[in-house]
């Protein structure tokens, strides 16, 4: 490890190096920015003929700018959540290769898209999906 005495002071120094390549405007923004748990949601996970193979828990949280953006949102989730609904539940989650796992990358597009089209006003970032859980049978 040469001019480092042990490990310790090695990691501090490492450590410290990441932290000054970071670029400080991202830093600063992402201080500021606030995620919003949507409440869970029950969608289906369809079979590649349509019907229905079984139902999921699907648990998503929205990121905006500021905690002022988030009390705004607060008062919109409900119809934020419908629509987030009514998306999840026209055509396929799944993946075109392997029926009956979500398509996160799928998912998230399309509801990015919602977010972009109808709720632009909203001040919404992105959308994570947090969990997929399967319901009880």
């Amino acid at each position: 490890m040469g001019r480092f005495a042990d490990r310790r002071s090695f990691l501090i120094a490492a450590l410290g190096l990441v932290g000054a390549l970071l670029p400080l405007s991202a830093a600063h923004a992402d201080e500021q920015a606030t995620f919003v748990n949507i409440d869970p949601m029950s969608v289906p996970l369809l079979k590649k003929s349509g019907d229905i193979d079984r139902y999921v828990w699907i648990f998503l949280s929205v990121e905006v700018k500021d905690k002022d953006a988030s009390n705004d949102l607060f008062t919109k989730l409900p119809r934020l959540r419908h629509a987030f609904l009514r998306e999840l539940y026209r055509g396929h989650l799944t993946r075109p290769d392997d029926i009956g796992r979500v398509d996160f990358q799928k998912v998230r597009q399309r509801l990015m898209k919602l977010v972009n089209t109808r709720f632009a006003d909203y001040g919404i970032r992105s959308v994570a999906i947090t969990r997929v859980d399967d319901m009880e049978k």
